[in-house]
Parts: structure tokens; C-alpha cells; sequence
């Protein structure tokens, strides 16, 4: 999963998209971000990390690699610490 800097979306990351093109990759548009402008946005780094794992949640998606930068450091930290046996070999 690939979560998108503040004020970005998924586009931020076409580059590593088109990298790992052999792969399955998920990179959302955070609710209130991106193409997801339509939606509430989260008011909490919290709300935001329940956000993507919802959405890998709804995917059935309970292994992955997660990628971040910027504030969504933070939104990764929040994601780890809910789900620490996900970055779990």
C-alpha cells in the first residue's frame, strides 16, 4: 500500500505505480484528498489510518508493505501499531 503525502492523492505515487507494475499495489486517495475530494476528509492521523485499513480490510488484503512519506509517516505508524502482526514475517 502506498499512502499519499498531505494534500496529495494517489498520483503522487505513478512512478512506484509503474515500478512495481508486477505487483498488486493499492495507492488510495485518503477520504478528503485526491480524486476522493468528495469525501469527508478525516480530522485525526488515527482516522485516517482506520481510513486504509478499512479499505484493505473491505480488499481482504491482511498482508502488505506499506509505503509512505510526509505526514502519512505518521498514518503508517498509526497502521502498524493497530495491526503489528501485518509487518510480520
Amino acid at each position: 500500500m502506498l499512502v499519499h503525502g498531505y494534500l496529495g492523492g494517489a498520483t503522487q505515487w505513478q512512478s512506484e505505480i509503474d515500478a512495481f507494475s508486477s505487483e498488486y499495489v493499492i495507492a488510495p486517495n485518503l477520504p478528503g484528498f485526491g480524486a476522493a475530494t468528495g469525501l469527508p476528509g478525516c480530522s485525526t492521523i488515527a482516522a485516517m489510518a482506520e481510513a486504509a485499513l478499512g479499505l484493505l480490510n473491505g480488499l481482504d488484503v491482511s498482508d502488505f508493505i506499506l509505503m509512505s512519506h510526509s505526514m502519512d509517516g505518521m498514518i503508517a505508524q498509526e497502521m502498524a501499531a493497530a495491526r503489528p502482526a501485518a509487518g510480520s514475517p
